[in-house]
């Protein structure tokens, strides 16, 4: 029988780790990647072609070469061009649906995605100029976030406005945010969440409609950047919480016919959840799924759009995963790593420049006291 074939748009991390899991369960990959993009990730696992993604006449013969079948098309980042999904689905099964990919590569489609569906987000608004953030912010009057609606990720496109006790003395500080993002118009407001802390929830849902949630994950973000998730999260909350999240969960899966893995971000106020983005894709604070739970998330989105049954979402025992940011660690630093018990690098294969991703490290233990004490000595370490 003819091993089933796996296209995915994009040759980075994600889609290096997702050609990883699918050699395991005997998927064949091959990417697509940007001819601009220099080394992909991904190289070292599967074949990468490059390709220019603006050429959809050119993409859809690679797609649709009926000598070479494709079982799946998907995508490790939600930046593709939905024209370029469109018509490549015309050709070859794609997931996630078109719809899903165009939601989430908006904010204001996403957020009203979110309220469409009774799920708490902050409150927003839909910014074109000046005067749609005076009015924003008079509704608002408390601290607010001006973000671009696209493209904006890891704390880019953002500016934070300060609420200085009326609109007059904070109008010149919602001008110089304006201006900082005028070229990206229209933006989005967002009040500014003074959340008690982060979580977010991975799930997998299959063609038949099936859906498996992973344990919730608490993460930590420093300057908009993921530095440390933590799994299964452990609080007297954690249930609540957990049932929040998956009837939410639910909610977007549904709505958009979804299929592969779905990860939502979500703010902590008051043990309410409070939703602040999604991704159709597999996620950083999903990482810790690789070594920490009985099928990760990459092999579980493999399954799921290759029409595989879905495996156990179940955690084994308690998981954290940190990220390399900036700077490679050194020879030294690995060995230290490398001595520590139940520890396991992944580097991307990308060189160091400043907020860039440059792999990660799970930490597992089967107590959370232990895992504690892990983190503790490989940040040390690191």
């Amino acid at each position: 029988m003819q091993a089933k074939k796996l296209a995915i748009l994009g040759g980075g991390q994600l889609a290096k780790m997702l050609a990883q899991a699918a050699k395991r369960i005997n998927v064949d990959v091959i990417c697509f990647e940007s001819k601009q993009v220099e080394n992909p990730c991904a190289a070292e696992i599967a074949p990468v072609l490059p390709v220019d993604f603006a050429d959809l006449t050119s993409m859809s013969k690679l797609i649709g070469d009926k000598n070479n079948p494709i079982t799946a098309l998907t995508i490790e980042t939600e930046n593709i061009p939905v024209s370029l999904a469109k018509a490549l689905a015309e050709s070859v099964t794609f997931y996630p649906s078109i719809e899903a990919l165009k939601t989430s590569q908006d904010r204001l489609f996403e957020k009203t995605l979110f309220s469409e569906l009774n799920i708490p987000t902050p409150t927003y608004f839909n910014i074109n100029n000046m005067n749609d953030l005076y009015l924003g912010l008079e509704k608002i009057q408390h601290n607010s976030v001006l973000k671009t609606r696209t493209m904006g990720y890891d704390g880019k496109g953002q500016q934070v406005i300060r609420w200085q006790g009326n609109l007059d003395k904070t109008l010149p500080i919602a001008e110089k945010a304006f201006n900082v993002l005028a070229n990206s118009l229209p933006l989005i407001l967002e009040s500014f969440v003074d959340f008690d802390y982060e979580v977010s929830l991975i799930s997998v849902r299959d063609k038949l409609g099936n859906i498996k949630y992973y344990p919730l994950t608490k993460n930590t973000h420093e300057s908009g950047i993921l530095r440390l998730s933590e799994a299964p999260f452990s609080a007297p909350e954690a249930d609540v919480l957990m049932q929040q999240a998956q009837t939410h969960a639910q909610k977007i899966l549904s709505k958009l016919d979804y299929v592969g893995v779905l990860a939502i971000e979500f703010f902590v106020k008051n043990n309410m959840l409070i939703a602040n983005e999604m991704a159709p894709r597999v996620h950083n604070s999903g990482h810790w799924t690789i070594e920490g739970a009985n099928t990760s998330q990459f092999e579980n989105h493999v399954r799921a759009v290759c029409g595989l049954p879905l495996g156990s979402t179940e955690a084994i025992g308690f998981s954290a995963m940190q990220n390399i940011i900036s700077t490679l660690p050194s020879d030294e630093v690995i060995a230290k790593i490398a001595d520590l018990p139940d520890v396991h690098l992944h580097l991307y294969g990308k060189s160091p420049r400043p907020n860039r991703k440059l792999g990660h490290i799970t930490i597992w233990a089967d107590t959370q006291d232990k895992l504690k004490e892990f983190i503790k000595n490989t940040t040390q370490a690191n």
